[in-house]
């Protein structure tokens, strides 16, 4: 692929699916799209291309914790830690890009939630890039697991925010229309979770019929 006019716009969101097992095949294939054209596989790449934010990952910032909101699908996420696992306001904790092979920085972007038949989330899907992925976005699940470290672990993630506390790409990301007003400098990104009053129990307009994946 040459150019980016071929493909086309990206695909609302299926919201209403967003605790199912199933993944939004629409978006996957926008996604990859877009990898094919800038033919890189790193981790970085994919939520930048999902929201049009091609800068530098100095700029991405920590915003509220995945799990303890519903986030849409589409939205870009990272974990955010100190190379020895501390957690950190900056990708990397400000230092680069990462260390290959330390589990505390990586990035992807929000499928879904994967949930029990009680409501209560069982960990993140996402798609993801890696070394070797073949120019795709790849599917993973993320458990709810505090026995593993780093990016192993769905609590670690976060919605990527930029500098001033905007989620990444502005407009263009689908958690921008539910970002609470006046939230937009960086010492409050990460209390923007619970300013939205977003909890499992009072958010079924947001993403509704909840499924219990299959057994």
């Amino acid at each position: 692929m040459d150019d980016l006019r071929g493909i086309r716009p990206r695909p609302a969101p299926e919201l209403g699916n967003c605790r199912e097992w199933r993944f939004d095949t629409g978006l996957e294939e926008w996604l990859t799209a877009h990898v094919r054209y800038w033919r890189c596989e790193e981790c970085v790449v994919l939520p930048k291309v999902a929201v049009n934010a091609m800068r530098s990952v100095a700029n991405w910032r920590r915003g509220p914790r995945v799990v303890d909101a519903v986030i849409p699908p589409g939205t870009p996420i990272g974990t955010f830690m100190h190379r020895d696992g501390r957690p950190a306001d900056r990708w990397d904790g400000g230092e680069g890009l990462g260390a290959p092979g330390n589990d505390t920085t990586h990035s992807a972007v929000l499928a879904g939630y994967l949930m029990d038949a009680y409501g209560g989330v069982l960990g993140l899907k996402v798609w993801e890039l890696y070394p070797g992925c073949g120019m795709r976005a790849r599917r993973r699940i993320y458990p709810l697991d505090d026995s593993r470290f780093g990016s192993r672990n769905a609590r670690n993630y976060h919605v990527i925010c930029e500098p001033d506390g905007r989620p990444l790409g502005g407009r263009d990301n689908p958690v921008h229309a539910m970002w609470p007003a006046g939230r937009n400098d960086a010492a409050s990104a990460g209390d923007a979770g619970r300013e939205m009053g977003l909890s499992w129990r009072d958010t079924e307009e947001a993403c509704h019929d909840p499924v219990s994946p299959p057994t």
